[in-house]
């Protein structure tokens, strides 16, 4: 029988179990991640990872939604400099977050095995990282308005770019890799571009 955890001791083996987690994912990708390497290192039974976690693919997303937060934290710490040319600065986002996926180990893995793993994340739990990214770009939106900066956006539309980004670098591999960056580029910045644009205000038109 297993060990009972306090509830002081489950929120220090779930917390060790995300730190060593995120490192095993940027190493090793998605489909190389080993519960019962991961239950040796944290320190517990490999059946207790299971009292944490119904299922390996939730831990995983549990992992995706930390990476995505402390990013767009990053970002938004540094949201001044996005003033002077903030569709830019979106084009440039989506490009620079698509690139390094791509080259990320977390995602380095078959084509299959990362498209396979999206393809079979729940509507919930998509939702759930979709929400993450939404909110980031209506704050966005409010900072860049606040700043007498007007920019319209589609943000219905700029999510289904976000889509369309993660279907491409997850076929990466099947594209000529001289020619992908630049293919890629020109993506981000006329999909971008469909659904976010600057209105200049009447304090700023000559």
């Amino acid at each position: 029988m297993g060990k009972a955890f306090t509830e002081q001791e489950r929120e220090m083996v779930r917390e060790r179990l995300k730190k060593v987690g995120l490192r095993m994912f940027a190493e090793q990708g998605i489909k190389k991640i080993s519960i019962r390497e991961l239950a040796r290192e944290v320190g517990i039974a490999q059946g207790g990872f299971y009292s944490f976690y119904e299922s390996k693919e939730a831990f995983l997303i549990d992992l995706m939604q930390i990476r995505i937060r402390e990013k767009l934290e990053i970002i938004e710490k540094k949201r001044e400099e996005t003033l002077g040319d903030p569709v830019g600065f979106m084009v440039e986002l989506f490009y620079r977050e698509g690139m390094h996926l791509k080259e990320n180990k977390a995602f380095n893995n078959e084509i299959s095995d990362s498209l396979r793993f999206f393809l079979n994340v729940d509507a919930e739990n998509i939702e759930r990282m979709n929400e993450q990214y939404r909110s980031f770009l209506e704050r966005m939106m409010r900072y860049w308005k606040e700043q007498g900066r007007e920019v319209r956006a589609d943000v219905n539309g700029l999510m289904n770019v976000i889509t369309a980004v993660g279907i491409m670098f997850t076929n990466a591999d099947l594209m000529d890799a001289d020619y992908f960056p630049e293919i890629y580029r020109a993506f981000c910045d006329s999909s971008v571009r469909l659904y976010i644009e600057l209105r200049e205000t009447p304090s700023c038109a000559k």
